[in-house]
């Protein structure tokens, strides 16, 4: 009895390492918002005809995405309050970015998900953008040591 009960700890405790092991990167808002705010964007961002809104400056096509997965009907206009731009962006980042990933086989890394997030995946699948996309990740890397 007490050997199964240590064999059963040990085996939970290996698939929690496991897990651990194979976890999905995350990426940090606050990072994103440094990156977003160092561009200058900070007053432009809260332009209502620019294609990207907010302080995470989310595209119109996320909130669309986001709108049909989730049956909201949030405007543009409400991507300038900062808690729902803040709520579909990490969405966008860090769930949607991964189905995006998986759906196409792209491996699923840090700078994919920056991919997806910062250029589109159809700019990542086509190579496109590869300049404006290093140096967001170089932004990335930067800012994620100060925060």
């Amino acid at each position: 009895m007490r050997y199964n009960i240590l064999l059963i700890a040990v085996l939970i405790m290996l698939l929690i390492v496991i897990k651990t092991a194979h976890a999905e990167p995350v990426i940090n808002m606050d990072v994103i918002h440094k990156i977003e705010s160092s561009n200058g964007l900070d007053k432009s961002a809260y332009v209502l005809d620019r294609y990207a809104i907010g302080k995470h400056q989310v595209s119109r096509g996320a909130l669309q995405e986001y709108n049909e997965r989730y049956g909201t009907k949030y405007t543009v206009k409400d991507l300038l309050d900062d808690e729902i731009n803040y709520n579909i962006a990490t969405w966008y980042a860090n769930v949607r970015s991964l189905e995006l990933l998986r759906a196409y086989h792209i491996p699923i890394t840090r700078n994919n998900m920056l991919a997806c997030y910062n250029i589109g995946i159809g700019n990542l699948i086509r190579k496109k953008e590869q300049q404006a996309l290093q140096k967001y990740i170089n932004k990335y890397e930067k800012y994620s040591t100060s925060i």
